[in-house]
């Protein structure tokens, strides 16, 4: 779904994409102060089953006969089986600015995204509502050391952020 995306995008251009995904777990901070109840009907009720993975997607591209890094994701996928749902909570986004341009970091955030939220392609059999949560604060660098040092980076504003974040999800 990524590699198609990035075929999306003008020019001829080499990327080169590392996806790591952690089995899924037993998760417990998603409700930390949920605790048993009981029901009207006298049965004890625990709070609802999450399982999580961890989703780490890096994307370089060859510039120059070079291989450089261009984007980094950190994300998470919480799957709640009970209400049959899932949350994706992307957590970091982070560009270098070393890449051709366009970036590919919209193409890549939206196939993302809509892989999870498309019916005919999400992985998880069961899920009928899929929430997608961000954190998204400025920031020169998250994922990438010393991004905010290359001379090409330009580190959006909260607002201007925000606005690319609307652009992403409404396409």
């Amino acid at each position: 779904h990524l590699l198609k995306a990035l075929a999306t995008l003008p020019g001829s251009r080499t990327f080169h994409l590392h996806v790591l995904l952690s089995s899924p777990r037993k998760f417990s901070g998603l409700y930390p102060y949920a605790t048993p109840t009981t029901g009207e009907d006298g049965k004890q009720r625990r709070p609802p089953r999450v399982y999580c993975q961890d989703v780490l997607i890096v994307v370089s591209e060859e510039v120059l006969g070079q291989r450089v890094l261009v984007l980094a994701v950190e994300a998470g996928i919480f799957n709640i089986p009970s209400t049959k749902s899932t949350i994706i909570s992307i957590v970091k986004v982070d560009t270098t600015a070393r890449g051709k341009r366009p970036a590919p970091t919209t193409a890549i955030m939206r196939a993302f995204i809509g892989f999870f939220t498309d019916p005919a392609t999400r992985p998880i059999a069961g899920v009928e509502r899929v929430w997608v949560h961000l954190f998204a604060r400025s920031q020169g660098q998250y994922l990438s050391p010393n991004s905010s040092e290359f001379e090409g980076k330009k580190v959006l504003s909260p607002e201007k952020l925000c606005k690319w974040w609307k652009t992403v999800l409404s396409g």
